[in-house]
């Protein structure tokens, strides 16, 4: 039996040596078959390495923390995602599941993202920056009918920009079926261009 084992049966909490002078990892694993078999080291479920990292799914997690499975079914995705959020109340208009990602040992600095729940089960998904506010300040945003909004929280097409919206200038560009609907700006004669699939049309004449 592993050093400092402490099994059930079914479950067991063990420590692996994995180096010199007794260093190793702490692994928890548990057998769900129902019958008289009793938990091994080969059903480990989740690892904390002597370096602090911590793995579900893996022995040998990358980062902090690592969590390995095989891909789910799209059509299935939130049956059995890799992770999962999930809230224990209901607030419509602010209610917020998210992460956050702070870039400073201060308070406050860095950004969040997630679902700012409307009503009925619905949320939109935001992106918001923080500078030293923990309210932050919303920069894009995707309502639950699909429509995105960058620099607004109420975007009324499939694409709304509050702000100027730069294409690079170049000097040709290729226009086919796979193009259709795009805009260039010329930097020959300084003009725009939009593409019907199979010639560029001069849009500022």
């Amino acid at each position: 039996m592993p050093v400092g084992q402490v099994a059930n049966l079914k479950t067991m909490i063990a420590h692996i040596e994995t180096g010199g002078y007794g260093t190793g990892d702490l692994i928890f694993a548990g057998n769900a078959d129902v019958d008289t078999t009793e938990v091994s080291i080969s059903d480990e479920h989740m690892r904390i390495t002597s370096a602090g990292d911590v793995g579900i799914g893996t022995t040998s997690p990358i980062g902090k923390f690592n969590i390995e499975q095989g891909m789910t079914n799209y059509s299935e995705s939130f049956i059995s995602p890799h992770l999962l959020l999930s809230t224990t109340d209901v607030v419509d208009a602010i209610g917020f599941v998210g992460i956050g990602y702070e870039s400073s040992i201060a308070d406050y600095y860095g950004w969040t993202s997630g679902a700012l729940r409307s009503s009925g089960g619905l949320s939109d998904f935001v992106w918001k920056f923080h500078s030293y506010s923990d309210s932050g300040d919303e920069r894009m945003r995707i309502l639950s009918t699909g429509e995105v909004g960058i620099g607004t929280t109420t975007p009324n097409t499939k694409l709304e920009v509050n702000g100027i919206i730069k294409t690079t200038p170049r000097a040709s560009a290729t226009c086919d079926a796979g193009s259709e609907g795009g805009i260039y700006y010329d930097s020959d004669d300084n003009n725009f261009y939009g593409c019907n699939s199979t010639d560029w049309v001069q849009l500022n004449n």
